[in-house]
């Protein structure tokens, strides 16, 4: 099977289970702060993988990673995931359901990235003008080396 499609897979079904259980946002909050957590601490990657770790201290690790106070929905789907041996592919899964979430309420990420230092009015003029689509959540950063552009995913 297509290891692309394993992670969609699984983010579909927490989806659907979320929805269900009506905590959609909840479990995006969490996706949000573990896909975060992946891309601040590489080594936690390595942790998930590591077959000297139980899955109980596996499952600790998400927790935290995710914030702390894990829902029951992330908790029964973390547990689904450590079963069928599939914690290699929970980045993917987290940012997949991110991408459904996002589709589902219609909301659009950006991030403006300068070269130089953008002045709070015009940062703020740009927010409004991407907010006036839709449901938007901007980011901005500043490399000296770029030479200017705007993104929209």
């Amino acid at each position: 099977m297509n290891t692309g499609m394993i992670p969609s897979r699984y983010a579909k079904a927490l989806y659907e289970y979320a929805g269900e259980k009506s905590a959609t946002e909840r479990v995006y909050g969490e996706m949000q702060r573990l896909a975060g957590s992946f891309a601040a601490e590489p080594a936690l990657r390595r942790a998930l993988d590591n077959p000297v770790l139980t899955p109980e201290q596996k499952s600790g690790l998400v927790y935290n990673a995710a914030g702390g106070d894990p829902s029951d929905e992330l908790k029964r789907f973390v547990e689904l995931v450590l079963s069928h041996k599939r914690m290699q592919l929970l980045h993917r899964m987290a940012l997949d359901y991110m991408a459904l979430y996002r589709r589902a309420h219609n909301i659009s990420t950006g991030e403006l990235q300068t070269a130089v230092a953008v002045d709070e009015t015009t940062e703020q003029r740009l927010k409004e003008w991407i907010a006036r689509t839709g449901p938007s959540n901007c980011g901005h950063w500043c490399a000296p080396t770029f030479s200017a552009g705007l993104s929209s995913r």
